[in-house]
């Protein structure tokens, strides 16, 4: 088969023999498309998520089929690009966002503190970081409380606090935009 084809495949076909097959192309662009076919199967993602190449492994942690046991490992990246994307899928499991919260990176700290699926207790303890775009970051999370976006509203950061008063005045008027 030609690239063309593959990258068609890859990019439409359901059947997970097929995808698994063209996980193993020596083409990264026909791997990308793989990973990110929601019709991956999990085989298929397994094999992608060790790949050499870290954009087929960042592709595999944004698949929104991915299994958490993959997260995990992925998490553990040694690309901080592939450990950022793993830091923002809402599907990501808990004590995962946890270890990534102390990430030195603050793109990935970032990532953590507005994600959907971080933990209540966390976004808390993320509320007193010293970095003001990670609180920013809990400010745009949609999980946050109306009692963390309270505390952030009088924070010493003008574009944290601004948020979370908007983001708290919506909430209490019951608007679903933020």
């Amino acid at each position: 088969m030609d690239m063309n084809n593959n990258l068609s495949l890859a990019t439409t076909s359901k059947n997970p023999r097929i995808l698994l097959d063209l996980a193993k192309d020596t083409n990264k662009h026909v791997r990308v498309e793989v990973a990110e076919n929601p019709c991956a199967p999990l085989d298929a993602l397994d094999v992608l998520s060790k790949d050499k190449s870290e954009d087929v492994r960042e592709a595999v942690a944004r698949n929104k089929n991915v299994p958490p046991n993959i997260l995990v490992v992925l998490a553990q990246d040694k690309s901080w690009y592939v450990r950022l994307t793993v830091a923002s899928v809402a599907s990501t499991p808990p004590d995962v966002l946890v270890a990534l919260s102390q990430e030195d990176d603050v793109n990935i700290r970032e990532a953590v503190a507005s994600n959907p699926g971080t933990p209540p207790d966390l976004l808390r303890e993320l509320v007193k970081n010293n970095d003001w775009i990670i609180r920013l970051g809990v400010a745009y999370n949609p999980a946050a409380s109306s009692d963390i976006l309270t505390l952030l509203a009088n924070d010493r950061d003008l574009s944290v606090s601004s948020k979370a008063r908007k983001r708290l005045s919506s909430l209490l008027s019951g608007e679903k935009c933020s």
